[in-house]
């Protein structure tokens, strides 16, 4: 049996291939489900943001360039959701760690710019502290839904 981190392995090692002749690489993350509600006698489900659906969830990263060529996937994570009254995983985890692997990327392929990119749900202090904690080897930009204050009294 193959495990689905196996075949992402090989697709990733692709896709960095891909990113060495880039001067400068998006690095999208964003989450998805992936519904299988309708797929009788599926195990190992989870629920869904509609708790009457059930499948997987996705955080993968994608790797763009700024003119839009797709270079694949550089990293996902998948996971069921357990029910809410269970402890589950705190999900922000995902936006920090995809930036730690871009970090750690960053610093094989020095030529090429990484920018990690991801939405408001990113836009916490956890993710700014493990950028700076790595030295930012990969830019990082933040859609911010609300406009934050910074700690000198201004604003974002």
């Amino acid at each position: 049996m193959v495990d689905w981190r196996e075949i992402l392995d090989i697709h990733t090692q692709q896709t960095v291939m891909r990113m060495h002749d880039q001067p400068v690489v998006l690095c999208i993350q964003d989450a998805t489900e992936l519904d299988f509600t309708l797929q009788p006698g599926m195990v190992g489900l989870g629920r869904l943001s509609d708790e009457t659906q059930h499948g997987m969830s996705m955080h993968p990263t994608l790797a763009v360039t700024p003119a839009g060529t797709a270079l694949r996937v550089l990293d996902a994570w998948m996971w069921a959701r357990k029910p809410k009254n269970e402890f589950d995983v705190k999900e922000s985890a995902r936006w920090v760690e995809g930036y730690e692997i871009l970090a750690d990327l960053a610093e094989t392929i020095p030529e090429t710019r990484l920018v990690y990119a991801d939405d408001w749900e990113g836009n916490f202090l956890a993710l700014m502290d493990a950028a700076a904690q790595h030295g930012h080897p990969a830019d990082w930009r933040v859609r911010a839904q609300h406009n934050r204050h910074l700690p000198d009294g201004k604003k974002l």
